[in-house]
């Protein structure tokens, strides 16, 4: 333990902060110095002080809401409570970090707690400390619960040391602003309000985040597209996780087609060319080197983005093409010291077609749910190959 330090409390000597140690805590931790934590008005919430609070007061939350408010902020606990209690011990706490959030009601009780629910967890189970340091806030007009659901997962996000916030969180954050209406859609939406809804979880999750998901494109669209599903009922885009979810589909859908022989075997693969020949060539060897048995494989497109499903599937099999196109013509004229035939043992069969809306557009060509054949693939989409 660091005795020096001013702004460390040694909890293993100590049963409450002290009015000292609140005003260390505020000279660091303030509207000034960290507004993103304090200026919250459009969220709801108005700051009102920084203050000791009895540990008593702040349990006494009514039990429903408490165990509320734990499902809107976290999937679960804390993955980190452990570092966090053996920082507490060992080190002690620091004043200089971000207190317990609360939300009082027109009384001054406690009404939500929402941040540091790990902090006060430790405290009171692991610890004699006796009070807190609470940052209180009050409601404002603008007041709901999935904003406060949103506040407390940013916060979180803040918190890079010990409480960052996982996508798992950030998907029961999501689901609250749904449930409770913050972000709503009609059941058989226009193409406005569809694209609104998206829009609007994506703002959610890149502010709630802090900007920590913005990348992580896939897990975006398949949790669009799951909400768009619950809300509507309509399954406009198919999501496919990997081979062996396509193939059950396949062999669901399409029973007497798809089913593997003696010397035939279907396989999948999403659609990156580079995997292509390394995923055949692991299977060829699980088959002993087999030079009897063909391959067939269905690529799939993964996750669409339900946002503009035609663009994303476009776009990968555009690239695709090209870049598989290139490496036929790599291997066949450049690798080998000579021209090379091809055994046609090992084949891309076609492309799983993932969007209801490239149906439509299609005038039915390329049907919704069903493989298509990489020329039928190639013909649609001519006008965007790559030379």
């Amino acid at each position: 333990m660091n005795k020096q330090n001013k702004y460390i409390v040694d909890l293993s000597k100590s049963a409450v902060f002290t009015e000292k140690d609140l005003e260390l805590s505020k000279s660091i931790f303030n509207p000034d110095t960290q507004p993103e934590y304090f200026h919250l008005s459009e969220m709801g919430l108005e700051y009102v002080k920084t203050t000791l609070m009895e540990d008593v007061e702040v349990n006494n939350i009514n039990p429903t809401l408490r165990k509320k408010m734990l499902q809107m902020f976290r999937k679960g606990s804390s993955k980190k409570y452990p570092i966090v209690k053996d920082s507490f011990l060992s080190r002690g706490y620091d004043l200089r970090a971000k207190g317990i959030f609360v939300l009082v009601d027109d009384n001054g009780n406690v009404e939500w707690l929402f941040s540091g629910n790990t902090t006060h967890d430790i405290l009171t189970k692991h610890t004699k400390m006796q009070n807190r340091v609470v940052h209180v806030f009050r409601k404002n007009a603008y007041f709901s619960l999935a904003k406060l659901a949103q506040v407390g997962g940013y916060f979180n996000a803040l918190d890079l040391e010990f409480d960052s916030i996982s996508w798992e969180d950030m998907e029961v954050i999501t689901r609250v602003q749904v449930d409770e209406n913050e972000i709503a859609l009609p059941k058989n939406p226009t193409e406005k309000q569809k694209g609104k809804f998206f829009d609007d979880i994506r703002e959610v999750i890149s502010f709630v985040g802090n900007g920590k998901f913005d990348t992580k494109e896939v897990k975006i669209n398949k949790l669009l597209n799951d909400l768009y599903v619950e809300q509507t009922g309509d399954v406009s885009v198919i999501t496919v996780k990997n081979e062996s979810v396509l193939l059950e589909i396949l062999r669901t859908e399409y029973p007497l087609e798809y089913i593997d022989g003696k010397y035939n075997q279907w396989t999948g693969y999403s659609c990156f060319s580079e995997k292509i020949l390394p995923s055949f060539s692991e299977k060829w060897y699980k088959k002993e080197r087999c030079d009897k048995v063909r391959m067939d494989m269905v690529i799939h497109f993964g996750t669409p983005n339900p946002s503009d499903p035609v663009k994303w599937i476009r776009d990968n099999f555009v690239t695709f093409e090209y870049e598989w196109r290139r490496l036929h013509d790599f291997f066949g004229n450049a690798y080998f010291n000579s021209p090379i035939s091809f055994t046609n043992r090992f084949s891309i069969e076609g492309f799983y077609q993932q969007s209801r809306e490239l149906e439509n557009e299609s005038g039915g060509l390329l049907k919704f749910g069903t493989v298509i054949p990489f020329e039928v693939m190639k013909d649609y989409f001519s006008n965007y190959l790559k030379d």
